[in-house]
């Protein structure tokens, strides 16, 4: 009977760290999980976003007598960042002697770390152009 090695993702959060942390994969989390996903980690006694550059399972010698915390949450079906994006990260990292985590903290804009929320109700236009036109802000005489 084969026994299931659990799945490992290797994140990279954006903080100034030396390189990628080791997360478990829940089982009802695989299907959806690639390289290149942002996740939701527990980071300390916080809850934030990460990057998954690498999978590997528990198998791997490194991770031997180490205790794992799990993924919490895969925000979005797609990836946002590619492997060329990866190589070109890890050579700026490379280059300019910085942590792989201030590289993806700078090369993404903060609205990649929010899920997004419901959109607002459009206001109301005077024009067709869609512009709010001026004298709707300008005090009524």
């Amino acid at each position: 009977m084969d026994q299931v090695v659990p799945l490992v993702a290797n994140v990279i959060v954006p903080r100034p760290l030396p390189g990628p942390l080791s997360y478990l994969v829940p089982e009802d989390l695989k299907e959806g999980l690639r390289v290149g996903s942002l996740v939701k980690v527990p980071f300390r006694s916080r809850v934030i976003e990460g990057f998954v550059v690498s999978l590997t399972d528990l198998a791997d010698p490194k991770l031997r007598g180490i205790e794992l915390k799990e993924v919490l949450s895969v925000p979005f079906d797609s990836v946002v960042f590619s492997a060329k994006d990866f190589h070109f990260f890890n050579w700026i990292s490379e280059y300019y002697q910085l942590p792989l985590g201030e590289v993806f903290h700078s090369a993404f804009p903060k609205a990649v770390f929010q899920v997004p929320k419901k959109a607002l109700p459009r206001e109301k236009t005077t024009k067709q152009s869609g512009y709010i036109a001026a004298e709707e802000f300008l005090p009524k005489a």
